[in-house]
């Protein structure tokens, strides 16, 4: 299948980001699902739009390699995880507003998949959020459907999204700070592999890097401070295919989740049938994820993780993401009971309060499912979904003040592939609005906490 191939800028036209500022209208970091679906957004502005990522075109990845699992055309969703999941999934998603906006980008979405022969639930009405928002309960099963998308599928998306743009993609090109400049330019550092540095000027940016995009690359704007929203790390629990714990769960991905003490809960996420464990890295940061699409394996699993909501309870959470988790040896597996009696490599790597919280998840999560039922399950670890500090944004997904928008993962209050691309739509439109009077005020709209 013909992929579209990324501008190559040959070494001898580089020059120093002194000499040579690149200049365009719009800026969006990372060519996953959310800064696709923004760059595909601005196609018809006829703006210049330049996406930078890390990570290498779609037709070069390779599964068997970490970093790729992570980064490049299509992110880490739309390469190698596949399940769409639809509300009341990404509960967060659903309350953006204006809802017209969001209604538009759902629909956009919508009408990507089905040119591709895929159809979708309709866009939930304000009756259906009111029914779903969130109740406090002990434990839950939050069910909402989803389906699964083949490697083919997610190739043309990946393919159509680029197309439509008409963006310049420079991929193996590393953002690592973004800074909002006192005319309200935005200046984005960046080096390529080779060690070249560059800057990019733009009147707007997308910050669309996924879950680690806070930790990769640095924001830096007057008075802007990130907000503490959670730490979410644990493991996979995976066990034999006939014998997996959820295997008579009804739906995709099942999802289980558990409130603790105030400040902690634990939920299951990313459920993988016949599928494989891999390793995965991100900008150094390495850690575990499920893999669907791949020939049957015999075995299933499905994440785990503790989730920490009050900042004062997290400083062990934040040093192992900030530290042990960036080692290229990491990944720890052990028997759940090893594991659950304090002992092991994995016990060893968490240490002992995050030992003792997961343990304690673990416990409540068989009795939830059924006694027992976690027994000779191997655990393999880290799983890193929550990283911390994300930008402050409103409703719209926009760094208040400043022209600067935040879509996908990135955020810090949403995840998954559906939740990306119809986010990244909404901010791509609302630059695209922005677009003929260069800056539009975006004072006065209310923040995520």
């Amino acid at each position: 299948m013909k992929r579209p191939d990324a501008p190559f800028i040959p070494p001898r036209q580089r020059r120093s980001p002194e000499s040579m500022p690149i200049t365009c209208d719009v800026v969006v970091i990372g060519a996953g699902p959310a800064g696709l679906a923004a760059a595909a957004a601005l196609g018809p502005t006829g703006s210049r739009t330049v996406v930078l990522d890390q990570g290498r075109p779609l037709h070069e990845r390779d599964p068997a390699e970490p970093d790729d699992l992570t980064s490049g055309a299509g992110g880490a969703g739309l390469y190698s995880d596949g399940k769409f999941s639809f509300f009341p999934s990404a509960t967060a998603l659903w309350n953006l507003g204006p809802e017209s906006a969001l209604r538009t980008a759902y629909l956009a979405f919508a009408e990507t998949l089905a040119s591709l022969g895929i159809g979708t639930p309709g866009f939930p009405t304000m009756t259906d959020r009111n029914r779903h928002r969130t109740v406090a309960r002990s434990e839950f099963k939050k069910a909402y459907p989803s389906f699964y998308v083949s490697p083919e599928h997610r190739a043309s998306l990946v393919e159509s999204l680029q197309s439509r743009s008409g963006a310049e993609f420079r991929f193996g090109t590393k953002a690592n700070r973004i800074s909002v400049l006192p005319d309200d330019a935005v200046e984005v550092a960046a080096r390529d592999r080779s060690g070249a540095e560059t800057v990019l000027r733009a009147k707007f940016a997308v910050l669309a890097t996924g879950r680690f995009g806070s930790l990769s690359c640095a924001f830096d704007a007057p008075g802007h401070r990130p907000v503490f929203r959670r730490v979410e790390l644990g493991f996979r629990i995976e066990q034999p295919a006939d014998r997996f714990f959820l295997r008579h769960e009804n739906g995709l991905d099942p999802k289980h989740i558990i409130h603790g003490a105030p400040g902690y809960s634990w939920r299951t996420f990313c459920c993988c049938r016949d599928g494989a464990v891999v390793t995965t890295r991100f900008d150094r940061i390495t850690s575990v994820s499920g893999r669907a699409d791949c020939p049957p394996t015999g075995s299933s699993s499905v994440g785990f993780n503790l989730r920490i909501h009050d900042r004062a309870k997290a400083e062990a959470a934040l040093e192992l993401v900030r530290g042990r988790a960036r080692n290229p040896d990491a990944v720890r597996s052990s028997p759940v009971e090893e594991f659950t009696a304090n002992r092991g490599p994995l016990a060893e790597f968490y240490g002992g309060d995050l030992n003792g919280l997961l343990t304690e998840g673990l416990g409540r999560l068989s009795d939830a499912v059924r006694p027992h039922s976690l027994e000779g399950a191997t655990l393999t670890g880290p799983t890193v979904e929550g990283v911390g500090f994300y930008p402050l944004v409103n409703e719209r997904l926009n760094v208040p003040s400043f022209p600067v928008w935040v879509a996908g993962d990135h955020s810090g209050i949403f995840r998954g592939i559906t939740a990306a691309l119809v986010s990244g739509a909404f901010v791509g439109s609302q630059i695209a609005e922005a677009l003929p009077s260069q800056r539009r005020s975006i004072r006065g709209q209310r923040t995520w906490t």
